[in-house]
């Protein structure tokens, strides 16, 4: 995301369907939530779990190295179609109190 400056990410299943949205809210949420914690299960190794203090959000396995994308992101992707107007789009936001929407082609 901030190599390519973008402000949320479409998250995808197996079939290419779109399942949800991560956005930088929700990783900036999950790094207030890591660093508040003292200890940290690393599972990124299937044969082993180590528990080991950090400090703040990093951790050595990276930042959000042990957390998946579909227990962050936001699920049900408010959009509206490609053919529709900005009036649709801002009328979906406000409704939904969202700084974006998808554009569905």
């Amino acid at each position: 995301m901030i190599e390519d400056k973008v402000s949320r990410l479409i998250i995808k299943n197996n079939e290419n369907k779109a399942k949800g949205v991560v956005t930088f809210g929700d990783l900036f949420r999950i790094s207030m939530t890591m660093g508040k914690d003292n200890d940290v299960l690393d599972n990124s190794d299937p044969l082993i779990s180590v528990v080991f203090p950090r400090k703040g959000f990093l951790t050595q396995s990276g930042f959000g190295g042990t957390i998946l994308a579909k227990d962050v992101m936001t699920p049900n992707i408010v959009s509206i179609d490609y053919n529709d107007d900005l009036v649709m789009a801002c009328t979906e936001m406000i409704d939904n109190n969202i700084n974006g929407v998808g554009v569905f082609d």
